[in-house]
Parts: C-alpha cells; structure tokens; sequence
C-alpha cells in the first residue's frame, strides 16, 4: 500500500490538473455548474459585486454528485437562496430546474440563456475546483462559438472521502472525451499514475 504522504500528494497533483483557471474578465454572464458545495454560488456572488458580469446563470436540479442529495431541495433552488443571502438581486438571477448532468448543462444553458434576453458571447464558468477542467471541455465542445472563462471556485483540498471523486473526474474526461462529449483532453502520464495509485490504495 502506498504511503499516506504520497497519497496526498498524488490527490493534490490530480487536482491542481483539474482545478484549470483563468485570470477573471468581463462576460455577458456567470454560469454556475450543478455540484454538492456551495463554493461555487459564493465565487459566483463575488464575481457579480465585482461586475464581471451584469447576470449569474444555473439551470441544475441535481444528480450524482448533486447537492440535491445534501441538501434535500434542487440544487437551482438552493443556489437562488444563497445568491439571495449573499445579497444578490432576483433580477440579476437567471435560473431553472432542467438539468441532471454537465452535458445536459452544456446543451441547454445557451438556448436557456437565449430565450431570457442573454446572447452571450464570453461566459464565466464557476464549478468546483474538481469538476472544471470537465465543465470547461464539455461547454468548449458543445459550444464552440462561445468564449469560456474559468473561474473555479475556492475550496479546501478534498478530505479521503472525495479521493474516488478525483478518480471518477479523470476517467470522465477519458470516456466522455472518447465519446465526443467533450473537447479531447491530453491528461500527463504522472496524472494517470497517481489516478492509478489512489484507485489502487482506496479504490481496489
């Protein structure tokens, strides 16, 4: 078995890869990712009082990752009350119940975006830092046309518990890549090893 301290390491390593970002800038709208944390909605908030973006966007009811499963309520309606708290507009919150994954996420959030008045040509991307690089190539490969910036949000490093989390998001961007889902992705050979050494010393 692998050494608890390498262990970390290779965790830290994965998610330094997934955790792609950008240098904020002025967009047409923010766009939060569905997920089981609200660290995404509180960057999302921050970006808004900082006026990135007149708009924050998110059309997530739940699903395998979901928040819907903490918290017992969709992720949409969660996210809105959060926004809300942290003194953001219903105005400036474009939001609905019509999704279950990041592929769906990526086909539907532009048509939504559409149909309320946003023909967006930059968009914010905020997810959790685990899932970005995923978001990121699924709304690059869905939606070409359109400039996506990433924003991850900020979280703590994931505790053991969330180590077969940093394995699911590789072996995505591997199957939903080979599948067309999302742009292709060219993942560093030490990334697989340490995918390989957490699967082997949690997962096996």
């Amino acid at each position: 078995m692998y050494m608890q301290i390498d262990v970390d390491a290779d965790a830290a390593r994965i998610l330094d890869f997934l955790k792609v970002e950008d240098p904020p800038e002025q967009a047409d709208v923010i766009f939060i990712l569905g997920g089981s944390s609200v660290a995404p909605v509180v960057r999302a908030a921050q970006l808004y009082k900082d006026g990135y973006a007149p708009n924050i966007a998110f059309v997530s009811i739940g699903g395998r990752f979901g928040g819907d499963h903490v918290w017992g309520v969709p992720e949409h309606i969660k996210y809105k009350d959060v926004l809300n708290d942290l003194g953001v507009p219903d105005k400036s919150i474009l939001s609905a119940g019509l999704t279950t994954n990041t592929l769906d996420e990526a086909k539907q959030a532009i048509p939504f975006l559409k149909e309320n008045g946003v023909n967006a040509e930059k968009i914010i991307l905020v997810a959790r830092p685990m899932h970005q690089r995923r978001a990121w190539a699924t709304f690059n490969k869905q939606q070409p046309a359109i400039k996506f910036i990433n924003c991850p949000a900020d979280e703590p490093d994931p505790a053991d518990t969330e180590l077969s989390r940093l394995v699911a998001e590789i072996d995505r961007l591997i199957v939903y890549g080979a599948k067309g889902d999302l742009s292709a992705v060219t993942i560093p050979a030490e990334i697989l090893i340490s995918t390989e050494k957490i699967r082997d010393t949690y997962l096996g």
